[in-house]
């Protein structure tokens, strides 16, 4: 069995030009697929005998054994064949691994000598290309140093003149300003001086309205010491002549005195007979008698007690109204001549100065210097003017031989004589306008629309946010966004000018088709969304479950006046530095002043104006879609010019 497998499983020792190793593996697998066949049948043969068994099968087994030494020689024959062959192939192969050693050797030998000539050709080649490297290298250094230069001296020479023209143009608006500077100083000083000599002629009318108030406060303090006097002495003739009363009544004249209840203390009197006697709800009745007495003439006409007494109470009455009126006025007078003191009140700036010729007369209007004292309002305080003729309280004169008419007709007129001092009334302020529905009178016809006066009844809406709040939370974001969106497409429009003005010289002029083709986009798209946002504001404002779909057609065009405000600004620079004899670089620096103008403050604020004119216009139709039916203005903040509410 070990020929066997070793016919199965040949091992051939593997060498360089032997025979074809596909062709031998075939062989052998044939050999070895024969082997099989035959082993297998042998096998099925023994079972077949050992089934059988006797004397058939001794012949079977002669049989067997015959095919045996068949295969056996079969085999062997294999083997020889087998061994020659593998003889045959180590000679060959010896014989060719000789060949084959001769073979790379002289292949070897002819390698080196054409490497080392490769090696020679390539190292002269590349020391001949490093030198062409060099050169050209030193070449490209020696023209890249030149251009260099040339480009230094280029940049060197714009950068003088760049300089040059930045200095002459600094130097212009150095000058420029430095003029209007002067102009501004020279302006404010005339300004300042006609302020100051406005200020020292209020001063002056100041100081002399406060000489005025001093001389008529002595003037009123020493009516007011008249007037205590007089008073004094009529309240002491009225004494005398009362106790004279009281004593003919106690005597022959028959007076009869009767006194009520007291409602009140008694009033305060210097007189010792006065206490206890009458009060000031006292009645006192004269009763003449039957025959006159001899001692005392009687008056022509009856006196009434009560009516005396309360002429007296009015005199008392009128003097404390008189002194309080003094008091303050000399209070106002101090106040008045502090602040006059060499400085100028600033109230009184915008008053017209008062002159000498103003103060001449006798009387001085206390109420208007009142006024000015007081604290400066917005509001007039009315003042009463006393008369010419009323300066202060009369000297009423006593008469100690006159009668007792004369004295109460004398007090009577004093009385009725007005007050000197002015009464100032604070105005109240006026009760909030009611909104009332007009009647329309009877018999005016129905046609008539300019007699026509129903209002129509309108149930105002109670908004639950305030719009003003709700505008700018919906339309920041879209400003913000568009005013991104309108910088970026500025600094485009910006090089773009620039390069056209370069190009076409005196002859460029902006286009307003170019700049609405640039702007037109974003503007659109602002408005689109401000009129939804229109939309929106009008759900919130009336609560409403579902945004009103937006219809009505298209917004107003906003890109029509954003772009004209551009070109024109951009066209008077242009205009104005032309006019100026500016150079191009001038003009194009008061373009970029423009345009840098509009990214900083401009473009937001007119974008602003789109947003707010197209939110308008989307709420109100919003609103008329949902069943209002009247919008108006709100009254406070600030409404929008072009707010259809306003209009």
């Amino acid at each position: 069995m070990a020929d066997s497998d070793d016919s199965r499983n040949p091992n051939f020792t593997t060498s360089r030009r032997g025979y074809d190793r596909a062709e031998v593996d075939g062989f052998v697998q044939q050999m070895r697929a024969n082997v099989e066949s035959l082993e297998a049948e042998v096998a099925s043969l023994n079972r077949k005998v050992a089934e059988l068994g006797g004397p058939q099968g001794d012949d079977l087994r002669s049989e067997l054994t015959k095919v045996s030494r068949d295969v056996d020689q079969i085999l062997q024959a294999a083997r020889e064949a087998a061994d020659k062959m593998r003889t045959r192939a180590a000679e060959d192969a010896s014989k060719w691994r000789g060949a084959a050693d001769d073979d790379c050797r002289v292949m070897r030998d002819e390698a080196e000598t054409q490497a080392f000539q490769l090696r020679k050709a390539a190292w002269e080649s590349s020391t001949e290309m490093i030198d062409q490297v060099s050169s050209a290298s030193a070449d490209a250094i020696r023209l890249a140093e030149q251009d260099a230069l040339f480009i230094r001296a280029e940049a060197e020479r714009e950068a003088l003149r760049l300089t040059g023209d930045a200095r002459r143009d600094i130097e212009e608006e150095l000058r420029a300003a430095k003029a209007e500077a002067e102009r501004a100083i020279a302006n404010a000083r005339a300004e300042s001086e006609a302020i100051l000599e406005t200020a020292r002629q209020s001063a002056e009318a100041a100081q002399e309205r406060a000489r005025a108030l001093e001389e008529r406060r002595a003037e009123l303090m020493g009516e007011l010491e008249s007037a205590r006097s007089s008073i004094d002495q009529l309240e002491s003739e009225i004494d005398t002549r009362r106790h004279a009363i009281h004593n003919a009544g106690m005597g022959e004249t028959g007076v009869t005195v009767v006194l009520p209840e007291p409602a009140a203390p008694p009033m305060e009197s210097s007189d010792p007979l006065e206490e206890g006697w009458i009060d000031e709800d006292a009645s006192v009745r004269i009763v003449r008698p039957d025959a006159a007495p001899p001692v005392m003439a009687q008056p022509t006409a009856l006196v009434d007690a009560d009516e005396l007494v309360a002429e007296v109470l009015q005199l008392r009455e009128a003097q404390e109204h008189r002194d309080a009126a003094v008091e303050v006025e000399a209070s106002h007078l101090e106040e008045a001549v502090d602040s006059t003191g060499g400085a100028t009140d600033e109230r009184d700036a915008g008053e017209d100065p008062v002159t000498e010729d103003s103060l001449d007369g006798p009387d001085v209007d206390t109420s208007v210097d009142h006024g000015e004292s007081e604290s400066s309002e917005d509001a007039e305080i009315p003042a009463e003017t006393p008369s010419d003729t009323d300066d202060g309280p009369p000297t009423a004169t006593p008469q100690p031989d006159g009668a007792l008419d004369e004295l109460f007709a004398s007090l009577r007129s004093t009385d009725d004589r007005p007050d000197s001092a002015a009464e100032v009334t604070a105005p109240q302020p006026p009760s909030p306008a009611q909104e009332v529905p007009a009647e329309e009178p009877q018999g005016a016809e129905t046609g008539d629309h300019e007699s026509e006066s129903i209002a129509e009844a309108v149930v105002p809406i109670e908004l639950s946010v305030d719009p003003f709040e709700l505008r700018e939370r919906l339309l920041l974001p879209i400003e913000n966004r568009a005013l991104r969106g309108v910088k970026r497409t500025i600094v485009g429009l910006q090089n773009r000018v620039l390069e056209d003005l370069r190009l076409a010289g005196d002859d460029w002029s902006p286009e307003p088709v170019m700049f609405t083709a640039t702007f037109e986009s974003e503007i659109e798209t602002l408005t689109n969304e401000a009129v939804v946002a229109g939309y929106a504001g009008a759900g919130e404002m009336l609560d409403l479950s579902a945004i009103p779909h937006p219809k009505g057609g298209r917004p107003t065009d906003q890109t029509a006046p954003f772009v004209k405000k551009l070109v024109e600004a951009v066209a008077e620079a242009r205009a104005s530095a032309a006019a100026s004899g500016g150079s191009a670089r001038q003009q194009a620096a008061a373009i970029s002043r423009v345009f840098r103008a509009w990214r900083t403050d401009e473009a937001g604020r007119r974008l602003r104006d789109a947003a707010y004119s197209a939110y308008h216009e989307g709420l109100i139709r919003a609103l008329g879609s949902a069943g209002v039916g009247t919008v108006s203005a709100m009254p406070r903040g600030r409404s929008h010019a072009d707010c259809p509410a306003v209009k």
